[in-house]
């Protein structure tokens, strides 16, 4: 559960991160990751509360991240997104390679999980990862195919 919390939430910062890139592919699909990811990590903390599970309080638990749906705003005056941001096909592999790890552990918890709550969520969750997989796969074709 906590590592499925760490990518949403990575996910959510990439999101804020491109949220204002100009390039308009990179700007949807970051929009795309962030609203998807934050409502992942609602649907998580949900479940994780249900079950007596403190994500909120994760790091206490030697979990290095705070689980949020919602981090904080990136600095308006943009220093932070200039310094975290990669060329497009850089993040788009990126988002391959997180989307690829992500598939597989959702995999796992869907087919091996005894929590029903978590087994439904892993499920359900499974198709937009797959989007998204197919998505960063055709953003970073559609990148190396810009390049002369």
């Amino acid at each position: 559960m906590y590592t499925a919390l760490q990518i949403n939430t990575d996910e959510i910062r990439q999101g804020q991160i491109y949220d204002d890139s100009p390039d308009p592919a990179v700007r949807a699909f970051a929009h795309a990751i962030h609203t998807d990811a934050s409502e992942a990590n609602q649907q998580l903390i949900a479940i994780a509360d249900s079950n007596g599970i403190r994500v909120s309080r994760a790091q206490g638990a030697g979990v290095p991240f705070q689980a949020t749906a919602q981090p904080a705003k990136l600095s308006p005056n943009g220093k932070e997104r200039q310094m975290n941001r990669v060329p497009p096909e850089q993040f788009f592999q990126r988002e391959r390679a997180v989307n690829e790890k992500a598939i597989a552990l959702y995999e796992q918890a869907a087919s091996t999980s005894q929590n029903v709550e978590l087994k439904s969520y892993a499920e359900r969750t499974l198709p937009v990862l797959k989007r998204h997989l197919a998505d960063a796969t055709k953003g970073a074709d559609a990148e190396r195919n810009r390049k002369p």
